[in-house]
């Protein structure tokens, strides 16, 4: 089940990144229009093909997501508050305590644990509502698309290859033109309504039955090399592929209506491949021989993974206006169209560049000076109190004496924060690692420098993290297990989002959480490491905002700084006791992980 929620979180973000990816390339190549050859507008497409097949894409400082993150965070996120599981994806937005962390109520801690666990449990019966409506769809669409395709391989076993001399001799002459070795059987079927190639390795041609009765021989000519021209640019491969997508995101118009887009200028590729075999008187003909196809097959039934002459009415005109206009060199790639491509492709098919904090030199040097001359720590707490909240805040001088402990017995949580603070001789602690309903740590917990868990079983894959490094450095932002080893971090868990790096808040706006009770972590510029703690979900504190949170870190000179699970989890322990108020009806709520300060 839980292979299958990751697959679904990639499909939903996939599906809502494709959405502004489709848009995008329609304004360029509306820009480009003339500009730039067909070949070209049709191969731009694949940059969209090329995003939606892989579950990872890199970053880069020029992707059109750096600008557009906001409105995809807000579309993902949106999504992933219903669903109610935590999505990995490549930026700074986290959905933590997904558990209850969309409450805000002043009702009683018993009242609102109730609440809260019917809550999430709507929540999560509706993410696995939605992720097997989608499955359901998927294996619809896969078989009537095998059902489709196996009786049309049935239909053509049953028949024999046409040996008419006149058909066999002009497909001859255009393979020999187009220098096509490959034997291509042509079959006359009474199903197919206009011509089409099918196959990959064993292409066969389909006419209309009756097609000899209704065109003469310089027609068939110009058929035959369009549908050679799709077998030697493996348009049928390509068409495979994009059905393998429509049945994947068949819930998603956009990507379907850009794919019907990218069809219309393969046809527009395939009419020019074509002409390039044509004499000039040909290539007049070539545009009435579409025409006529159109109007003697004017009830078209489309084969699916099949390539034919017609495409859509509305791209007819569109054609025989290129065809009109035919030019052998405005069929090639210019170094400008390669350079723009080029560009488009680290634009739209690379993620936004995520904001990590590899700490500057000013603290790296701090830090250094802090943790030789410490050896021993000293630990201040003081209390918090906005307008609709209260909480404390807690600095340790020596980053060195803390760490991440954990406690998981089948891989689930089953120890409260203070106790695993008693278990480390810890003398003070706050809740850290995210987890999901059923009490299983999200993504990884590292603990000097081991992997202790990591649910997605890809080490390159990018969690949004908090974690201190050897020398006492704390890291935010989004990192893979094979990074965090890279920097030398020894401790980590998954976090929240980021909400400072290198003395830079982070914009919020978009991270939606509501308010509720907090739990972050961050550093100071002279390596001081800050635990905060605000309680929620009371009459006397009824929580904070992510922005809240963000301004009191800065307020307090917080230099790099990240939310970890709120709600019901957030706990702070100091000298034995659990010193704020968590919601939670037990008091304290299991966690799978801590950061503790040693003595």
């Amino acid at each position: 089940m839980r292979n299958l929620t990751a697959i679904f979180d990639w499909i939903v973000f996939s599906s809502t990144a494709a959405v502004i990816l489709t848009g995008a390339i329609i304004f360029i190549k509306r820009l480009m229009r003339d500009k730039q050859s067909v070949k070209w507008h049709y191969y731009i497409w694949f940059i969209l093909v090329i995003r939606l097949l892989i579950p990872y894409a890199p970053q880069s400082p020029i992707s059109i997501f750096n600008t557009v993150t906001p409105a995809v965070q807000s579309m993902y996120y949106s999504e992933s508050k219903v669903l109610n599981e935590k999505l990995p994806i490549n930026n700074n937005v986290s959905d933590l305590s997904l558990k209850d962390d969309y409450i805000v109520n002043t009702a009683s801690p018993s009242d609102m644990h109730n609440n809260s666990s019917s809550s999430s449990l709507t929540k999560m019966n509706l993410k696995l509502y939605f992720m097997f409506i989608w499955l359901l769809g998927v294996i619809t669409f896969t078989i009537y698309t095998c059902y489709i395709n196996l009786r049309l391989l049935l239909k053509t076993k049953k028949s024999k290859p046409t040996e008419i001399t006149n058909i066999r001799g002009t497909l001859e002459q255009c393979k020999l033109l187009m220098g096509i070795q490959k034997d291509i059987p042509v079959f006359l079927e009474s199903y197919v309504t206009s011509p089409s190639i099918l196959g990959i390795n064993k292409p066969v041609l389909l006419l209309p039955k009756d097609i000899l009765d209704n065109i003469n021989d310089n027609e068939l000519k110009h058929i035959f090399l369009h549908e050679l021209s799709h077998y030697k640019r493996k348009d049928n491969a390509i068409k495979y592929v994009i059905l393998f997508l429509k049945m994947i995101y068949w819930f998603n118009p956009v990507i379907w209506y850009g794919f019907y887009k990218m069809q219309e200028d393969c046809e527009l590729c395939c009419d020019y491949e074509a002409m390039e075999y044509m004499s000039k008187e040909e290539q007049l003909e070539y545009g009435y021989t579409i025409l006529h196809m159109l109007k003697i097959s004017s009830a078209q039934k489309r084969l699916l993974g099949a390539a034919g002459l017609l495409s859509g009415k509305s791209n007819i005109k569109r054609r025989i206006v290129m065809i009109s206009q035919f030019n052998k060199k405005s069929f090639k790639f210019s170094a400008a169209g390669l350079v723009i491509i080029s560009l488009l492709s680290f634009a739209l098919f690379t993620n936004a560049k995520t904001n990590t904090a590899h700490a500057d030199s000013s603290i790296k040097e701090n830090v250094k000076a802090l943790t030789t001359t410490l050896s021993s720590n000293s630990i201040d707490v003081k209390d918090i109190k906005g307008k609709n909240f209260n909480g404390k805040l807690m600095t340790i001088s020596n980053p060195n004496k803390i760490s991440v402990a954990y406690s998981l017995k089948d891989l689930k949580a089953y120890k409260t924060t203070s106790q695993i603070a008693k278990e480390e001789n810890a003398s003070a602690a706050i809740n850290a690692g995210s987890f999901t309903m059923d009490q299983t740590p999200y993504g990884f917990i590292m603990k000097n420098g081991n992997v202790i868990n990591n649910d997605s079983k890809d080490t390159s894959k990018k969690f949004p993290t908090a974690g201190l490094t050897k020398n006492g450095l704390l890291v935010v932002g989004d990192y893979s297990i094979n990074e965090l080893k890279n920097n030398d971090v020894r401790d980590a868990v998954v976090s929240g989002p980021a909400l400072i790096i290198n003395g830079k808040s982070l914009d919020t706006s978009n991270i939606n959480l509501g308010i509720n009770p907090r739990t972050a972590i961050a550093q100071k510029s002279d390596g001081t490491v800050l635990f905060l703690v605000i309680d929620g979900r009371s009459k006397n504190s009824i929580g904070a905002s992510v922005k809240d949170v963000s301004e009191i870190l800065l307020q307090n000179n917080a230099y790099n700084a990240c939310l970890l699970d709120g709600g019901s989890s957030s706990t702070m322990y100091y000298n034995g006791n659990v010193i704020n108020h968590p919601c939670d009806a037990s008091g304290e709520r299991k966690v799978p992980s801590a950061f503790v300060v040693l003595p």
